[in-house]
């Protein structure tokens, strides 16, 4: 007789003062569960991103007080100890649930911190890919052969074998959608979607990079595509770290997506990419790549700027040569703004490493940019993010040598407990990004002694940079507060 599998809840735990979104990890991991063991296998997605009610009665009322089942948190640095304080909740209710929490923040040794630190309430920590894992749990494997996670085994962390989905298998399983209890994932029009995961750059402050690019066929992008229309969405963001990667696929798509446009004209939406904009020429070479995105519905491009200071490019991972990048994003982002296309340019604000200098060249430049002719009124917009540190990442290793921690240290579950009381000092000023550490803002020193505080000097410096920025002509103002999410792309 075939082992029924274990009932599975895939939560996202609540996300007040962070980045609004919907869960993209748990939806990934949920269409490939219905895909590989049929849509009626017991899992359910808790999308718990936008509550505000008691979690308490909450989970009383969807998870089951007896037998055994999985709970699956997906977590960022800034979700962290909501995570927490649903597992915890969840043991309460019924002792016998296995806890598997995920995602980026579990990289630089935080996984087995975690693990160590919550033996109450954790009883997997998943740091990778998490399809594999929860189908490996809900089909009864044994935890030993269970791929991607951290658990114990005696007073021993174990750290099992990796697997990640296979390009094959990723392209076979269809997009699909779920209903939401959360009001930030009602996706009625505009719908977040990946199409790859990873990103082969190195910068300094983020945790995908360094990681393989896998991207999905044009075909299986098309074949989402055509359910997202279908289900009535109009505006597509591509979420993948840099759309444009392969160029050549990009192009590829884009006249797929014209020619279903010519033979289905209810196959009708526009859509918006990330791109790194050294790495083209749209005044000869890849002119008419960028008329033929236009063409197939591209009206929205984001850029990571990051800084407009060379020093800081190099520091940060961005390039090597700053001038020829400087150079060369200052006359893409021209063409794109003559087109009826909007450019988002993300900005990192608040490094440790910042002058004045750093000021006056992003002041410079945006001035610049605003005053170069643009096809729509709206085509310039700026997001500013304050930097911020995140496990596993080069600037994190930098922190750790400043302050003399170990990759092992219990920072992050210091400084992220702490942080939740302090939601009103961190976020009054500026959108605190994903919960990092603000290494620019707070006292260094302080953070020897396990203590942590802001220096209010920096804030009123970051005021007085962001007010110069809002007062630049035809910008798009005021400056949207933007959440510069370096954890993303991960299931």
């Amino acid at each position: 007789m075939e082992q029924p599998f274990t009932p599975t809840y895939l939560i996202a735990p609540p996300c007040e003062g962070t980045m609004e979104g919907f869960p993209g990890a748990l939806t990934a991991i949920k269409n490939y569960l219905d895909f590989c063991l049929g849509a009626t296998n017991p899992s359910e997605i808790l999308d718990l991103s936008g509550e505000t009610s008691p979690l308490g009665e909450l989970l009383k009322s969807q998870i089951p007080e007896k037998g055994e089942a999985i709970i699956g948190i997906t977590v960022s640095t800034a979700t962290y100890q909501n995570a927490l304080h649903i597992a915890r909740l969840a043991k309460l209710h019924n002792p016998s649930v296995s806890i598997v929490l995920g995602g980026h923040h579990f990289k630089g040794g935080q996984g087995e911190v975690c693990l160590r630190q919550n033996k109450d309430c954790v009883d997997y920590v998943c740091p990778e890919e998490g399809e594999k894992t929860i189908k490996a749990l809900m089909t009864g494997k044994k935890r030993e052969t269970v791929p991607n996670v951290f658990f114990f085994s005696g007073n021993k962390v174990i750290a099992s074998a990796s697997e990640e989905l296979s390009l094959e298998e990723w392209n076979r399983v269809p997009l699909r959608l779920y209903a939401s209890r959360s009001q930030l994932a009602k996706l009625d029009e505009e719908v977040p979607y990946i199409s790859a995961r990873g990103c082969g750059y190195r910068c300094s402050f983020c945790s995908v990079g360094r990681e393989k690019l896998r991207s999905k066929s044009a075909d299986a992008i098309l074949r989402d595509l055509r359910y997202l229309s279908q289900r009535g969405n109009t505006f597509i963001a591509f979420e993948d770290n840099y759309f444009s990667k392969k160029l050549p696929g990009a192009v590829a798509l884009a006249k797929k997506i014209l020619e279903e446009k010519k033979k289905d004209p209810s196959f009708d939406f526009r859509w918006s990419c990330q791109m790194r904009l050294d790495a083209f020429d749209f005044s000869s070479t890849h002119s008419e790549a960028l008329n033929l995105f236009f063409k197939a519905g591209l009206r929205r491009i984001y850029v990571g700027a990051e800084s407009f200071d060379e020093d800081l490019l190099i520091e940060m991972g961005k390039t090597r040569r700053p001038k020829q990048y400087i150079a060369r994003f200052v006359k893409n982002a021209a063409h794109i703004l003559k087109k009826r296309l909007e450019l988002g340019i993300l900005l990192i604000l608040g490094r440790p490493s910042e002058t004045q200098k750093t000021e006056d060249a992003t002041q410079n430049y945006l001035e610049y940019l605003d005053s170069l002719p643009r096809g729509t009124p709206e085509a310039l917009q700026i997001y500013p993010s304050l930097s911020v540190l995140y496990p596993g990442t080069r600037d994190m290793e930098k922190f750790l040598n400043w302050t003399g921690l170990s990759s092992w240290d219990t920072i992050f579950e210091e400084f992220t407990l702490w942080a939740q009381g302090h939601r009103s000092t961190l976020y009054e000023n500026f959108a605190h990004a994903e919960g990092g550490i603000p290494w620019g803002i707070l006292n260094i020193a302080k953070i020897r002694k396990r203590e942590f505080s802001i220096d209010r000097s920096k804030i009123r410096k970051l005021e007085r940079h962001l007010d110069k920025l809002t007062r630049i002509g035809q910008i798009n103002a005021p400056l949207k507060a933007h959440n510069h999410n370096a954890q993303r792309n991960r299931a």
